[in-house]
């Protein structure tokens, strides 16, 4: 999964889950604030990613990428969530803490952290 995927992916889901209603997620996995604005309201997501100076929208479960050209899906089921990188061709999944995100990334074979 690309690196910025991955922030995306952290930011909706912190958002949605945690009800953060944050502009950034913080990716230790780079030691970087990543920003976004725009907005995550219930199962509409339209964020901007100033990082990768793209889109990352739709309506869940299906939200395109337009960093990478492809669609992300992203289940939710409580604090839990999980999920098809379409452009990577892998799963994820994970959990929300309060402000935290720990991602498991299949097609890296590890675990990432964020906090919103």
């Amino acid at each position: 999964m690309d690196k910025g995927t991955r922030a995306c992916v952290a930011f909706v889901v912190g958002n949605i889950i945690g009800n953060a209603g944050r502009n950034s997620v913080y990716d230790y996995s780079r030691s970087t604030h990543v920003m976004f604005s725009g907005t995550v309201d219930g199962q509409n997501v339209n964020v901007y990613d100033h990082e990768r100076s793209c889109h990352f929208s739709g309506s869940l479960p299906q939200v395109y990428d337009y960093g990478t050209r492809a669609h992300v899906n992203i289940e939710i089921n409580g604090s839990d969530f999980s999920g098809y990188d379409f452009g990577a061709g892998h799963h994820f999944n994970g959990k929300v803490s309060g402000a935290n995100v720990q991602l498991y990334d299949f097609g890296a074979s590890k675990y990432f952290n964020f906090q919103l």
